[in-house]
């Protein structure tokens, strides 16, 4: 089996790159990633301890993206994290995504008030975060006040949604970040019809026009296989994938235990799912 698609407390994640690295050895995983949003500060520990660990850890990345009106995440596989570019890029992005955090908290706010709720404090909230701040934190901290018993009723009732009004990276240049560092870069669960290409693209027709001009720009896989395709939707994206000659990619999307969702080696993605991407990246040997 194989996660390409895990998330650490260095973004959205309630783990840290050791625990990761330790649950892919313990699950016998054949590759592994940890794509953290918009950052790469926690892969020098997880390069270490896969090292430590003897675990094959690819390199990678999650990009947030503006695409038709909202956002979507395009991964970056078998990256050189240390690049420059990309670096002073995350830079910018990083800034970006703390302006937003403010925007989602807002929007929080805004239903929270309306369910005759009290309001969360952005600047305080923002302070307790590690990583770099997401929609996730906001929703842990709706559950912390008692306020929802459970993450993804917090996550769906208040944070579902969200319109950013700052601006993420262009598809396009987001696909060249990754190629210039080395990478291969990979739509994020495309179904989904929150952050996904499921969000505005509502027929076959559509998504398939929808992939074909990130193609145009540069993309060269899919995740197929994620938990959040059903799986027929699974299957309508590994044929349009054969179909458009993109390569096939798998994960999780964990980010940590209280997130109600299949943890690395709980949901079974075949190493085979992962043939094309090895042999475009060229991986013979663990990293």
């Amino acid at each position: 089996m194989i996660d390409l698609h895990t998330h650490s407390l260095h973004s959205d994640g309630t783990e840290t790159p050791r625990q990761l690295v330790e649950r892919a050895e313990k699950a016998h995983l054949a590759l592994f990633a940890i794509a953290d949003h918009d950052t790469v500060a926690g892969l020098e520990e997880a390069v270490a301890v896969a090292r430590e660990l003897q675990v094959r850890l690819l390199p990678a990345i999650e990009l947030t993206v503006d695409l038709h009106g909202g956002h979507v995440h395009i991964l970056g596989y078998g990256i050189d994290w240390q690049n420059k570019e990309l670096r002073e890029a995350l830079v910018w992005r990083q800034e970006g995504r703390r302006v937003q955090f403010y925007e989602k908290v807002r929007l929080a706010n805004e239903r929270l008030r309306a369910d005759g709720k009290s309001h969360l404090d952005a600047e305080a909230l923002l302070k307790t975060i590690q990583g770099i701040p997401g929609r996730p934190h906001i929703a842990h901290a709706i559950v912390a006040k008692g306020w929802e018993p459970h993450f993804r009723p917090a996550f769906d009732k208040y944070l579902l949604d969200y319109v950013p009004e700052t601006t993420a990276f262009k598809s396009q240049q987001a696909i060249e970040l990754i190629h210039r560092a080395g990478g291969i870069a990979s739509l994020a669960h495309p179904g989904s019809s929150e952050i996904g290409l499921g969000r505005f693209a509502k027929t076959e027709k559509e998504v398939s026009g929808a992939l074909k001009e990130l193609i145009a720009q540069g993309i060269d896989g899919v995740e197929a296989w994620t938990p959040a395709h059903t799986f027929e939707t699974r299957v309508f994206y590994e044929k349009l994938a054969q179909e458009l000659h993109l390569i096939i990619t798998g994960g999780t999307d964990w980010h940590g235990p209280t997130f109600d969702a299949p943890a690395p080696g709980e949901f079974e993605i075949p190493d085979e799912v992962c043939n094309k991407l090895k042999s475009a990246l060229k991986i013979d040997n663990p990293f």
